[in-house]
Formats: structure tokens, sequence, C-alpha cells
């Protein structure tokens, strides 16, 4: 951190040699120096220290203390901390030859000094100072269509800075008629939570009440999204509110939640409960009033193409699923989607007759890993396509997959301004698509919703980047129009009809899942053998029992896919889950009645609600429930918690490490 000012700074030196990478992160969970090592092996009784040291003071001083090398790698960085210089325009889309107003604003942190602004028009002297001063200039938008970019130079002294502004030159005859643009967020937790009411992984509400973007907005990423959202009234979305972080909302709404990383219980009427209640509230306003538009999914984010190609039961127990899914939806949201979202995009054709007959008409898949695999009448990504599976059809939209990663991992915005420029791009980036290709119709931009945010090595300012993107579309309206994906899937005569699409994934294949000796010998093998009893288990109690129910909501919590990711893996949830249906099948109702009594089901597979009394917390102390090599249920609470904050902390770790080294990118 330096202070060009005071030419002072703090500085975390690495010197432990060896590293091959270091770098400065900071996240939700603070600012830190990290840094990497190759693989090295220690014999018994060796060790290693890993030593930083740290610096604060006058930057001249480093000298003095044997590191003159690294005050020279700072002089150039600190000089260009001392001139501050950001350049914005009047607009983001011109006619061709149109007048552009550029704004210029600078300031020198060093003192008063004469700085020479050289840009299209020419040169013209600036007084500047610590203070910031304006001045406005004037070029022309270049003849043709296209993105076009003003260059600007400013040198102080020794020091020369130089920024870059891009506009987009639209003729608006030969443009045509708008460019539609359809965003889907996949908002999504899987329900990380102990058979005993324990949430081993409170996300669905840290993400929502807690403050992740200080200084610039209050509460977390569910919660900051609908509220700007909400301030852009012209600007449309889809969002996929996954059934399981609606059913954590709910849950927690009703009889609040034990949080087993902090050992605490939040109280549903807590302050953290009421922003839930306010991003709930804020989704169903924008669904409301037509503003966004809400897609469903299976119950609890399983991986469905790969379930259904692989199992025999899998067909079966997905149908099941997305009618749970449906049914969570309806209940808390009060509408009925038309659309879904295929859970890690892991789609098969088995998949259509399931999704038709629950009324799902429109589907989002990938355009790496799918639409270049099928076959049909293909004209490009940028076009809705009919797809027919036996006597079943869908509307397939695929996602601009190289876009859409922009926004999902190009998203370290050090400044508030380099925030604002990185959206101004984004939307001339989206408008690129039609220059380059004239019949282009819609762009599909399909993500997380939450991860782009939280994983962000600047997490505070992309809540920045989400605004002006916002502020941007809202602007752009006329050239860029943002839609639904009903409003461009609704008509399907005359759409353009694929005969196959593959069976693939956002990652391709199913190695993500299926590639660790933990996934192919102990997750899997325990989601067979307690998937395999459920047949006999409706045959022993009926369809209507809770012993049933309770057994498909337990086989639903061990399909969580999010615990089966190669880089959030934690058999634990699994195999605990497999558990509870093995012993429905030999206890029955002495079993199901221990999860009714802790509101567990939520009838998740009802439309209207019902259960336990509102406000009443889980009767069972949070103790861990047994499963194959794990602790026994006779482990004190206090345990437990801690053994919940060392898995947590060790799977936050690693999640954070991969995130920089991943080979592969999740949409």
């Amino acid at each position: 951190m330096l202070d060009p000012g005071e030419n002072a700074g703090i500085i975390a030196y690495l010197v432990t040699p060896g590293a091959t990478v270091a770098w400065l992160e900071a996240s939700t969970w603070g600012t830190e120096v990290r840094a990497e090592y190759p693989p090295f092996a220690l014999k018994p009784g060796e060790s290693v220290t890993f030593k930083y040291r740290v610096f604060g003071g006058p930057l001249d001083r480093l000298a003095d203390y044997g590191y003159p090398h690294l005050h020279a790698q700072l002089a150039s960085a600190l000089a260009a901390l001392a001139l501050s210089f950001n350049v914005t325009t009047d607009k983001l889309f011109y006619a061709p030859g149109e007048a552009v107003r550029v704004t210029v604003s600078a300031a020198y942190r060093r003192g008063a000094a004469t700085g020479y602004l050289d840009y299209p028009g020419g040169r013209v002297a600036l007084e500047l100072s610590p203070k910031p001063t304006t001045r406005t200039l004037e070029v022309r938008a270049q003849s043709a269509q296209g993105v076009q970019s003003i260059t600007l130079t400013l040198t102080v002294e020794q020091i020369t800075a130089t920024r870059e502004v891009r506009i987009g030159v639209v003729d608006k005859a030969a443009w045509g008629d708008p460019l539609k643009l359809v965003f889907v967020w996949h908002h999504h937790q899987g329900i990380n939570m102990w058979p005993n009411g324990t949430f081993h992984g409170p996300w669905a509400f840290t993400h929502t009440y807690e403050d992740e973007f200080k200084p610039y907005y209050e509460g977390g990423a569910y919660l900051v999204q609908a509220k700007i959202l909400s301030k852009y009234p012209a600007v449309k979305m889809v969002y996929h509110l996954s059934p399981s972080l609606l059913w954590q909302w709910e849950y927690g709404l009703k009889y609040g939640f034990y949080d087993g990383m902090s050992g605490r219980f939040v109280a549903p009427d807590s302050a953290e409960m009421r922003r839930v209640a306010e991003a709930l509230q804020a989704y169903k306003q924008l669904a409301a009033r037509g503003q966004i538009e809400i897609f469903s999914d299976f119950f609890n984010h399983p991986i469905p193409g790969y379930v259904v190609d692989t199992y025999p039961w899998g067909a079966r127990l997905m149908e099941i699923e997305l009618e749970w899914g449906f049914a969570v939806t309806q209940r808390v949201l009060g509408v009925r989607p038309k659309g879904a979202w295929i859970p890690e995009m892991f789609f098969s054709e088995k998949l259509v007759p399931i999704l038709a007959r629950h009324g799902v008409q429109y589907i989002v898949l990938d355009s790496e890993t799918h639409y270049k695999g099928s076959s049909g009448d293909k004209r490009g990504i940028y076009t809705p396509y009919l797809y027919q599976f036996e006597s079943y059809r869908l509307v397939v939209l695929f996602r601009d997959a190289y876009l859409s990663n922009v926004i999902s991992f190009e998203n370290r915005f050090q400044t508030p301004q380099d925030a604002d420029a990185a959206a101004r791009n984004f939307v001339l980036a989206v408008a690129s698509r039609r220059f380059e290709d004239p019949s282009a119709e819609v762009v599909v931009i399909a993500a997380d919703g939450e991860n782009w945010m939280i994983f962000s090595p600047t997490v505070a300012t992309t809540g920045i980047f989400f605004e002006s993107l916002c502020r941007y579309l809202t602007e752009a309206r006329g050239i860029v129009d943002t839609a639904t994906v009903e409003e461009v899937a609704s008509k399907t005569s005359g759409l353009p009809v694929l005969r196959s699409i593959p069976t693939a994934s956002w990652a391709g294949g199913s190695d993500v899942w299926t590639g660790s000796p933990e996934q192919r010998q102990q997750q899997w093998p325990a989601i067979d053998r307690a998937a395999s009893l459920i047949q006999s288990i409706e045959s022993n109690y009926g369809s209507e029992s809770r012993v049933y129910k309770a057994a498909l909501f337990a086989i639903f919590m061990a399909l969580n896919s999010d615990v089966i990711h190669r880089s959030f893996l934690f058999v634990p949830h699994t195999t605990t889950w497999a558990e509870v249906v093995s012993k429905l099948y030999q206890l029955g109702e002495e079993q199901a009645a221990k999860l009714d009594q802790l509101g567990l089901n939520l009838e998740a597979e009802r439309i209207a609600p019902s259960g336990p009394p509102a406000g009443r917390p889980p009767e069972q102390p949070p103790v861990p429930q047994p499963s194959p090599g794990q602790p026994s249920p006779e482990l004190p609470p206090a345990t437990f918690v801690a053994l919940a904050l060392i898995a947590a902390a060790i799977a936050v770790g690693v999640a954070l490490i991969l995130a920089y080294a991943r080979s592969t990118k999740k949409p």
C-alpha cells in the first residue's frame, strides 16, 4: 500500500526463496499477501520456515535497510500513483461523424505543475494540483460503424500516463432492429445442512445479509443485485433463483437456522433474516412488474444429465426432483416458470421429456460444449433454436461463452473508475457481435449470479460494475435492448431446427464431478446404494408416506453437486445423507419423525406451505449424525462446531487457490 503524497507505504515483502508466484488478494475475507511454492519433500524431523518481512515508513529508507533494488522497483509505481487521470464521454453510442464530448479529470498529488494533454484534436496545457482539474474536449466519431478507441496521453514532469476510452458508432438506418441482450443469472446455493438441522455452509444466508461490498453498498450479493436492479426499471434480466436457495431462505425465515461455522443460532426475526426477507421481497417485486423473468430447476442442484445417463434410477428421481423444484419456486415466489436452468449445464437428450412434461418451454446451453457439437439447421449462436426429441420439443438459446466468462472471471476492478470502464466496454463488446455479424438477433449471457462477485479479487467494486452496467444498458436502449427469454423465445414458428445436441456440461464432460478417487470410490457409490433403496421404501410405506418423502429429501440432499464438485469437495455431506436413506429403509417412521421434528422436509414437494409452527427453532441440539468414517453422534456440540469450522476453513482455502489455478471455467 503506497501513499504517493507522503512517499511512504506499507510493504509485505516475500523473502523465502522458491516461490513461483505471489500476489496481493483482497476479498470478502480481507486483504492478504499470498504465495505459491512448488511441491517439496520433508524427511521425518525436518522443517521449513516461510518468512515475510513487513516494512512501514518512508520509502527512501528501504535502501538503508538493505533493499535498494526494491526502492528502485517501486519508484515507477509510486510516480504513476502520483498522477490521477480519468477520461469519459458524454454518451456511449454516437452516429457516424457526430461530435464526441470527452471529459478529462486529472490531479497531481505532488503539488502544482503544468501537464500537457495530447488527444486526437491536438495538444492542450492543464494546470494541475492535488485537487482534480476538469477539462472537456471535442473529437469526432469515425465515419464507419464499429467500436472506436480514443487515446489521450498526459505528461507531467517525468510522468506520462495514457488512457483509452471507447465509444460505439452506429448508423441506425443500417443497424435495423435493436440487438437483444438476455442476461440469465444463476443464483444458486445447494442446501449445505446436516440431518440435525445445522448448516455446515450457511452461504445462502451470509451472501445475503453480510456487508460484502463496503463502502459502496450494504448487504450481500443476492440483496445488492436486487437493490441495484430495482433502480433501473428499463433493464430486464432473467434470474434463476434456485429452489435450493429459496428453500433455505424460506426455512430461515420460518425457523431461523443453526450456523455450524459460528456455532450460533440466527433467529427468524433477527436483523440478518430481515435482510433475507428484504431480498426475497425485492425479487418478488421485480418479477411482479415484469422486469425479471424467473427460472426454476431441480430441487437441490444435482447433475441431471450425468445422472439420467448413468443410473437406472436416474430419470425417475430427476423427474421427481424437478417437480419438487418447481413446487418450491411456485410456493415461495408465486410464479410458475416457463424456463429451466440445467444445473452445471449438464444436458442430456433424456432430460427433454422430463422438462417438457413439467411445462418447461425453453432452456439455455453453452456455445462451446453444446452448440459446436450439435447438428441441424445451424445459423450461429445469436438466434433461438427449436430442438425436438421424440414427440417433445424445447426452444434452446446458446450463451456466448466468451462474454459470459468475461463477467465470471475478468472481474478485477482496482478502482470504481476501472469498474465503470469495464462495464462500458462490456456493453460495447455486446454491440460488436452485431458489427461482426449483421444477422445477430440475440446475445445471451449466462453465468453464476453470485460467484463472479464474491470470488472476485476486488469484491467491493463488482457492485459498482453491476450498477454501471445497468446505467449503460439504460442509455443503450434502441441499439442494445435487454430482454427476457420469454420475449425472444415465445414465437417458435420459423425457428431453425436442431436435430441433436450432445450430452455435455459447461466443463465438457463429467470429470469435474467424477475424476477424483473420493468422487468415484465414496460419493457416487454411496449415492447409488441409497438411490437404489428409494423404490423399496415407496413399496413398503407408500408414495404419500412421510418415510418415502423423507427418503426423497435425503437423496436429493446427497445429490447436491456443490459438494461433489472437485473444487468444493465435501464427502461427509454426501455420505451422511446417503446413510439417512439407509436408516429410513431400516427404521421407517422412527427416522422420518426426526426429520419432521426439525422441519427439514418443509413439505418441499407441496405448493402450499405446512409444517411445524413458525419461529420455533430445531428441537435437537446441533450434533452430527453418524456416517461411515465420521465422528459418532455422542460428540458434544462444541466439538462439532470446531470440526465444522476446520472443514469450512480448508474448503475456503482450497477454493481460493483453485480459483487462481483452475484450468477449466465454470459459467
